[in-house]
């Protein structure tokens, strides 16, 4: 595969000449793409990609996890090679007859490593509640679909995502109802699982607005920002 910062035309002509077949080692795989981005953003990345940008892991996968049993491929955390037994949530693989720790590794990115990412995946004709576990754990998006069609738009959607760090939906704020000229102080976000049918499933999330000042990568001055319900900053 291409190396990270690799430009998408050459990302592109990579992906165009894998070569399908093997297993899936999801767990590892996702050990082995963390060691490649502790990489680059220690030795390659500018300084405001190390310190400033969000940064994220996209799974796509079309089957559950096979020859998936190394949990300490990990290398360059500060404290050691990670416990990935006691983490987050466990998920048993009972065909493979072994716990798969895919949601521990997801976990660990999003709160322990030196580069936090949040991981986001899509199950491609499966619906695997493991999936659901590794978004579920880093504060990312799970979805499942069936189709090409559906397969892009989910890897856009999630694109978007990604570059605006909200969700699918534009933000609404509300509208203080005393005071139609006004707008309130509150923000909805909304997030969905696309699926087959008229209903899908999502949550609504609220968050509150207020005037702070960030002083993480050279912000000095106040600005607006999303709380959460104690009035702390809720989103980077």
């Amino acid at each position: 595969m291409a190396q990270l910062g690799t430009d998408a035309h050459t990302a592109a002509g990579q992906i165009t000449g894998l070569d399908a077949g093997g297993s899936t080692p999801l767990g590892e795989t996702m050990q082995d793409s963390y060691e490649w981005a502790y990489d680059y953003f220690k030795n390659d990345a500018s300084a405001d990609e190390v310190e400033c940008a969000n940064k994220f892991m996209l799974v796509v996968t079309d089957g559950f996890p096979t020859s998936d049993g190394e949990w300490s491929r990990i290398t360059t955390a500060d404290d050691g090679t990670p416990d990935f037994d006691n983490t987050s949530k466990d998920y048993v693989d009972d065909p493979n007859d072994y716990d798969n720790h895919s949601d521990d590794v997801a976990y660990w990115m999003h709160k322990k490593a030196k580069y936090l990412h949040s991981t986001h995946a899509v199950g491609f004709t499966l619906d695997n509640p493991l999936l659901g576990d590794v978004a579920d754990s880093s504060d990312g998006i799970y979805l499942t679909v069936y189709s090409e069609s559906g397969l892009i738009n989910a890897i856009y959607s999630i694109s978007l995502a990604m570059a605006d760090t909200t969700s699918f939906v534009s933000p609404v704020v509300s509208v203080d109802q005393s005071n139609r000229t006004q707008s309130g102080k509150n923000v909805y976000t909304a997030f969905f699982r696309p699926a087959q049918g008229e209903l899908w499933a999502g949550n609504l999330k609220k968050y509150g607005i207020e005037l702070k000042t960030r002083y993480e990568c050279n912000r000095l001055d106040a600005e607006w920002t999303l709380v959460d319900q104690d009035g702390n900053i809720a989103v980077d």
